[in-house]
Formats: C-alpha cells, sequence, structure tokens
C-alpha cells in the first residue's frame, strides 16, 4: 500500500509539471512600451502618434502692381518734399507704383503689406509696403503713397536709372557737401547738420520763413569733401 500511494504521488506531480509546461504563458501588458513615448536612457519624451518626416516651405505671394502710362523722364521726376515730380504724396499706390514701375521696370524689391517696425521713415505698428528700385525705396500706407528715401547703402547704385534722380534744385546722391551748401544756403533756405537717434550724421534743409523740414538724409561727414549717402523726404509718421 505504502508503495502504491508512494507512485500515485510521483505520477500526480509529473502530471502537473507537464501541465505548465504546455499551458500557454499569461500577456503582461505592463511590460509594453507605451506607443506614445519613446524612451533614451532615463528620459521620456512624449511624441505625437503621427509624425511626418517631410517639410513644406512657404512663399508669401505679393499681387504685383500693373505698369500705369507712359515711362516718365529722368528730369521730371525731382526729389521734392511732397513727393517725387508729378507723383504727389497722397495719390493711390496703384498709380503711384504704377508710373515708377513703368519708368524703372519691376521693383527689385517688394515687401508686401508688413508692420513696420519704423523703417523707411513710417510710424512702428503701421502696415505699409515698400517698394525699391536701386538706391529708392517708396512708402505705400492706407493705400496711398506716402513716402521716399533715395540712400546709396540700398544696393544697385551702379545698375540703376533711380541712382541719377536729383532735387529740383539739383542735388544728387554722392554730390559733396560743398555742392549742398552751395545750392541750398540762402536767405530762404538753411542747411544744418546734426546726428541723428542712430548716431548717423544727417543733414537737414529747412525753410527759414517757417522752419519747415524739406529734405534730409544721412551724410558721410561734414568736411566740404564729404559726400551726402541719401535724400530722404520728411517722414511719413510725421504726416
Amino acid at each position: 500500500m505504502l508503495v502504491g500511494l508512494i507512485l500515485a504521488i510521483v505520477l500526480i506531480a509529473i502530471s502537473f509539471g507537464l501541465f505548465q509546461l504546455l499551458r500557454t504563458p499569461a500577456t503582461d501588458t505592463s511590460a509594453q512600451p507605451d506607443p506614445s513615448t519613446t524612451i533614451a536612457g532615463s528620459s521620456t519624451t512624449s511624441v505625437p502618434a503621427t509624425t511626418s518626416t517631410s517639410t513644406t516651405s512657404t512663399t508669401i505671394a505679393v499681387d504685383p502692381f500693373p505698369p500705369v502710362g507712359n515711362p516718365l523722364d529722368l528730369s521730371e521726376l525731382a526729389l521734392v518734399a511732397d513727393g517725387i515730380g508729378p507723383i504727389a504724396f497722397g495719390t493711390p499706390e496703384a498709380v503711384a507704383a504704377g508710373q515708377l514701375i513703368s519708368t524703372f521696370g519691376d521693383p527689385d524689391e517688394d515687401t508686401g503689406d508688413i508692420i513696420s517696425t519704423g523703417e523707411y521713415g513710417a510710424c512702428p505698428g503701421d502696415e505699409v509696403r515698400v517698394l525699391r528700385w536701386g538706391p529708392l525705396a517708396i512708402v505705400l500706407r492706407a493705400g496711398l503713397f506716402v513716402g521716399y528715401r533715395t540712400d546709396l547703402t540700398y544696393g544697385g547704385v551702379a545698375d540703376a536709372p533711380s541712382t541719377l534722380l536729383s532735387t529740383l534744385s539739383g542735388l544728387r546722391l554722392g554730390d559733396s557737401i560743398e555742392r549742398l551748401e552751395e545750392i541750398y544756403n540762402s536767405e530762404s533756405l538753411s542747411v544744418d547738420f546734426e546726428v541723428d537717434d542712430d548716431l548717423t550724421e544727417v543733414f537737414r534743409l529747412t525753410r527759414i520763413a517757417d522752419g519747415r523740414l524739406l529734405l534730409y538724409g544721412p551724410i558721410s561727414g561734414t568736411t566740404p569733401t564729404e559726400r551726402v549717402l541719401g535724400i530722404y523726404a520728411p517722414d511719413a509718421c510725421n504726416r
């Protein structure tokens, strides 16, 4: 009887062992990685469920202005306090830009509508559009032509016809300080020199009778042989 009992225990143990070997183990879900995370070293970083390795560059389209009228002669486009020749401040932007495009061709630069930070004499925060042909830049605001600047630092000086633009009295970019004073110092006009807020030396042409600023711009210095680097209309922000 004792031998039979021992044999029965052994058979039971063998049967139990075979059952454990044949049984499919349960899945331990706690060991599976979360598909929304990646693990590197000791840190865990969340990533989106769907990712894309491609990048797309976006170009903001600018609607160009069409040409308006016939090309104007440079002698007609005098740089004056109130505009450029017959293109007065307050002219609708499509007409002003179109006339200059007809004369100079497509602009070298067209910013489209941007928020000004104070460039080109516009008020910071204004929505403006700036078109540039070589050293000539014009400012459009609220659908109107409101300002211009000519400046040797804008580039394109060698090839751009706009480099040859002059004031009504004949001052051009690159002229000497001596010529500037010969042209304008008179009983009715005054040329003064000062340092502006960004420490640039500038000339200021004013009308003596009422102190009105007519033109101003950066210069390389104040001695007779130094040069006029820019001719600016009064800032659009002040009008």
